[in-house]
């Protein structure tokens, strides 16, 4: 049976364990995905992954293979014809902030492209996916210290 990876949502930033992605540095163009698994009561999708000219092949989170290969995971639901269509869900699940303002975050979804983030507000990301706001602080933090130790 192939190995199943899933994400710790819940760790402080730059801690825990992480899913290891053996072809995440691969070339893209020897990374495939061949096929997808719904889970449908906890709204979240696995994909087949396949590398190395089909020889290994892994089923991995979606969320896990948008980190390491994300225009692979937006090509596969492109060339289905969209997530949406292609698996019916309606619910979604955070994959990172990549903005903020004074009462909003940008998120992006996972399984979607930067293209269909949306505006939510902050009050319902910390409430849905702590994760991902600690992450945001944490990148946030970590940027700040870059650019002072730059000046």
């Amino acid at each position: 049976m192939a190995n199943r990876n899933h994400t710790a949502y819940f760790y402080e930033p730059g801690q825990g364990p992480r899913p290891y992605m053996p072809f995440a540095g691969s070339n893209d163009s020897d990374v495939e995905i061949i096929s997808h698994c719904i889970n449908r009561t906890d709204c979240t999708v696995e994909m087949w992954v396949t590398w190395c000219n089909g020889s290994q092949t892994m089923l991995c989170s979606e969320y896990d293979v948008q980190t390491v290969k994300p225009n692979k995971v937006y090509e596969y639901w492109r060339n289905l014809g969209g997530r949406f269509s292609t698996t019916g869900l309606s619910m979604y699940h955070v994959f990172d902030i990549i903005d903020e303002c004074r009462s909003k975050y940008h998120v992006r979804w996972t399984g979607y492209d930067e293209d269909e983030a949306t505006w939510e507000s902050k009050v319902k990301i910390k409430r849905i996916c702590p994760r991902a706001v600690l992450d945001w602080r944490y990148c946030k933090r970590e940027t700040v210290s870059t650019l002072t130790n730059v000046v």
